[in-house]
């Protein structure tokens, strides 16, 4: 009987760009990993790691990227399988039974297919089209990856969601998918969607596809708005969105239903008078 695979759920956060998302079940034998520029005072339940040290000089929104592009060298020796979760993602419940699927699969890569549709081509006129304050290099760099790929012949492929990704880290052709993966984005754009399909062309790289979408209702993921700048309007995000897993948002949440109560009152009193 084969012993089960060690399992690491990781993510990555820099900054105050999202919150700590506290898994809701922390299953025997999967440790939730998180590596940051910083140590916060709640982390519950996750493991901290500090950002690992990249040759080259990156922005700290490139160096983020490198667990996620080469979970092998991020994680400490002795995990079978990662789960690398993007930070605005929650844990909903026991993810052991995809990660059954995903281990029975054989394959070394689990993904999403994106719900866009988007090629890598258009992929890279959305990037310019919606991003904000965007410098003139990024569009010399993504018109030089455009036709990087369209040379390669990828640039019609369809994208998948780099929001979620399973990973077999003892397959020696994923590792080379991450490496040419992280060249990528620190040769050309930081959109790591565009240049994934690039990275995982190897024909020897085999990928299990799931059928379901984690933005459709499952009982495993949940993706969560980025956490907002200004005090205000974080308090309201987080009120609505954190306000079943956390103390302090479910007591915001009940004061302000509390007040609209008080509002109701007064509007229904001063009718009558």
């Amino acid at each position: 009987m084969t012993s089960p695979p060690n399992v690491a759920v990781f993510t990555c956060a820099i900054g105050n760009h999202d919150w700590i998302h506290r898994p809701q079940i922390i299953p025997t034998g999967i440790d939730f990993v998180r590596f940051s520029d910083r140590k916060p005072w709640n982390l519950r339940g996750w493991q901290h790691r500090d950002l690992p040290q990249v040759p080259g000089s990156h922005s700290a929104r490139v160096v983020s990227r490198f667990p996620k592009l080469r979970p092998q060298e991020a994680l400490a020796p002795g995990y079978d399988i990662g789960v690398w979760i993007d930070s605005s993602i929650e844990v909903l419940g026991d993810i052991q039974p995809i990660v059954k699927v995903f281990d029975a699969s054989g394959t070394d890569l689990a993904l999403f297919a994106h719900p866009s549709g988007r090629s890598v081509t258009e992929e890279i006129d959305f990037a310019m089209a919606v991003g904000q304050k965007i410098p003139p290099e990024f569009h010399a760099a993504a018109e030089q990856q455009r036709q990087r790929y369209k040379a390669a012949g990828i640039a019609d492929r369809k994208i998948v969601e780099a929001t979620i990704i399973f990973y077999r880290l003892h397959s020696a052709t994923a590792r080379k998918a991450g490496q040419v993966w992280w060249d990528e984005i620190t040769t050309y754009t930081e959109r790591d969607q565009v240049s994934q399909p690039f990275a995982m062309r190897d024909a020897d790289l085999k990928i299990h596809l799931w059928d379901w979408h984690f933005d459709d209702p499952n009982p495993y993921f949940r993706r969560q708005p980025h956490r907002p700048q200004g005090l205000g309007k974080r308090l309201r995000v987080g009120a609505y969105s954190l306000g079943d897993s956390r103390l302090d948002f479910r007591l915001i949440r009940m004061a302000r239903k509390f007040a609209g109560a008080i509002r109701g009152f007064g509007r229904i009193f001063a009718s009558r008078s």
